[in-house]
């Protein structure tokens, strides 16, 4: 008999004594457990009766995810596994549309501040039901002062969700209601008719209560999603394996889906290459930028296009980065097109010249400075010098702090000599691991910090809300701008003519000012192998593989 059949066997075995033992209990334990027995030999027998292997799909990541929380992951990667395990009410689809998951139905009042979730007859992976009620107190222990969240801002589209978060009234205020099992009420700050796209954002799926207020506990983790976690080994390699609970499970096509841990660029491509990783790349894991030309010659490399901005922020509390010339000169004095093609390897992508993508804001975008105008910049260092009452050789040594990352070592050695070459100044890189520059960047303890950011949810006015207010992730820079609050404030309620008027007001403000320098728009490389079919991404780097399928292959 061989494994598989020994593990149902197994399975088989345990829960029948668990129906006989239950005949001195009460009936609902009987009833509950003859339904997942029913669930779990339904399952085991779609395999067994097609006599297939099992299907599985592999995969990398380069490190473990340290929560598997979906409220507070930040990094790209764990974001990407725990999508899988927890879905939310909506989805985006492959047409950028959001899509009802654990939602079956929802309706909206005439003023757009109002909206009813109607749920799925949807179960957790322990086989309990998914509810209203997981909602509410989901997305309210979320907002309580000592929960440590980064996204918590997402939030603050719900009646009093700000203020409870800040503290000052109670959650009990926050505009969020359950009906009854399969009703969920949200009332808005504002009118939005964009709320869709604000919750296919991870951060707004349920988590079951047993870890909502205490540490998960990655051997019992219940989920809602489309797969649930079968095995965590750290360091070596997560496994999920199909939920046969989550509402669409007949069309997941997977049986399995397995992720390696392995920092090691070249290692992963090593296995990608011979066949021991199906699906390799970002937002899961980076692909060694070395590699890439001959990738991109033998024709493996594919790309996505992504909502996103590379920056170099300031700390504009800091001498001498309160300047704004000297902020200008510096983001002149770099030439964005060169670090593209010679560094990044990238093809057919130009420079970000403005604070929203061109993948978002369309024919109507347009730059809003010239990449690598040195004239220009030394012109700037001379006027803030000038205000600063400095000399050049009085001017003090840059410190442009970063999370260790071969490619953005790189990369910003050659913004170093940039600099050095264009305005004649002295430039340190400082590189940490990720824990420790994270630290340093949200308590201000940096001059100029290194990091990306990609929208939230699919609207243009959320990349103007990264400086909407200072303080709130990402924004550290120390600044902030009420007329720049205003303008982005009207954008939801305003006609589309409207918005745009408010959007261009609002990047004006920030690039006369400039907190911060646009380097590199994002994109997602990836490779994979071509009997693998059916795996989504988006321009928002949602990993999707719930579509996925692996064909025969040797």
């Amino acid at each position: 008999m061989g494994p598989a059949n020994m593990t149902r066997r197994g399975i088989y075995q345990t829960l029948l004594n668990k129906l006989h033992a239950g005949c001195v209990k009460a009936r609902i334990f009987g009833i509950h457990a003859l339904f997942l027995l029913l669930v779990l030999l339904s399952s085991c027998r779609s395999n067994s009766s097609t006599g297939h292997k099992p299907r599985v799909l592999r995969t990398c990541i380069a490190s473990d995810i340290s929560c598997p929380d979906p409220r507070k992951a930040t990094d790209m990667s764990a974001q990407g596994v725990l999508r899988m395990l927890f879905s939310g009410l909506v989805y985006l689809d492959n047409n950028l549309t959001p899509q009802l998951d654990l939602a079956s139905s929802y309706r909206v009042s005439d003023d757009f501040k109002t909206y009813t979730f109607f749920l799925k007859d949807t179960r957790w992976s322990d086989g309990s039901l998914v509810t209203a009620e997981d909602f509410v107190e989901t997305w309210k222990t979320a907002l309580t002062p000592a929960y440590a969240s980064p996204n918590t801002n997402l939030f603050h589209f719900i009646k009093n969700a700000k203020k409870a978060h800040l503290g000052t009234v109670s959650l009990d205020q926050v505009g969020l209601k359950a009906l009854d099992d399969k009703t969920l009420v949200v009332e808005l700050e504002k009118p939005n008719h964009n709320f869709l796209n604000i919750l296919i954002n991870s951060v707004f799926a349920p988590v079951h209560k047993s870890m909502r207020y205490d540490r998960p506990d990655y051997k019992h983790l219940v989920s809602c999603g489309p797969f649930r976690l079968k095995k965590y080994l750290f360091k070596d390699q997560i496994i999920l394996n199909k939920n046969p609970y989550y509402w669409n499970a007949s069309q997941v096509q997977l049986d399995e889906l397995d992720y390696f841990i392995i920092r090691d660029q070249s290692t992963s491509l090593l296995m990608f290459e011979k066949k021991e990783i199906d699906w390799l790349g970002y937002p899961l894991t980076q692909i060694s930028s070395d590699a890439i030309p001959n990738l991109r010659a033998r024709r493996l490399l594919r790309s996505v296009q992504g909502a996103g901005v590379h920056w170099l922020f300031f700390n504009t509390k800091k001498f001498p980065y309160n300047n704004a010339n000297i902020r200008k000169a510096l983001s002149l004095a770099i030439d964005r097109e060169k670090i593209m093609k010679d560094v990044m390897h990238y093809e057919h992508s130009s420079a970000p010249l403005g604070l929203i993508p061109k993948i978002l804001k369309k024919e109507k975008w347009h730059p809003w400075f010239k990449d690598n105008d040195v004239a220009l910049a030394k012109e700037y260092f001379a006027k803030g010098l000038k205000e600063l009452g400095l000399t050049a050789k009085e001017f003090p040594t840059l410190t442009i702090n970063f999370a260790t990352n071969a490619l953005w070592s790189n990369i910003l050695q050659a913004i170093q000599q940039m600099w050095i070459e264009n305005l004649g100044i002295r430039v340190n890189n400082e590189g940490t691991d990720w824990g420790i520059f994270f630290y340093k960047y949200t308590h201000e303890e940096f001059d100029i910090a290194r990091m990306g950011w990609l929208i939230q949810y699919d609207d243009l006015a959320n990349m103007l809300d990264i400086f909407k207010y200072k303080n709130i992730q990402p924004n550290y820079t120390g600044w902030e701008n009420s007329e720049y609050i205003r303008h982005t404030e009207a954008i939801a309620s305003s006609s589309e003519a409207q918005a745009y008027e408010h959007v261009e007001a609002a990047e004006k403000i920030f690039f006369d000012e400039l907190p911060a320098i646009p380097l590199v728009e994002m994109s997602a490389l990836y490779l994979e192998q071509p009997y693998v079919k059916g795996v989504h991404i988006n321009y928002l780097f949602q990993i999707d593989f719930r579509w996925a399928s692996v064909e025969d292959h040797d």
